[in-house]
């Protein structure tokens, strides 16, 4: 829990260990992503609001 509250407190930023966004309606972009960029990909992140 202590990994919860740091983040929540800002002193842990998760934004620089994301590698790339996409909205939902792209998802099969991202999917693409990974695949041609697994030795860079850290974290992709598939946006249902977007």
């Amino acid at each position: 829990m202590d990994a919860i509250r740091l983040v929540s407190e800002g002193k842990i930023r998760l934004e620089p260990l994301m590698s790339k966004r996409f909205a939902f309606r792209d998802y099969q972009k991202a999917y693409e992503y990974i695949d041609e960029n697994k030795e860079i990909t850290m974290k992709v992140i598939v946006d249902l609001e977007a």
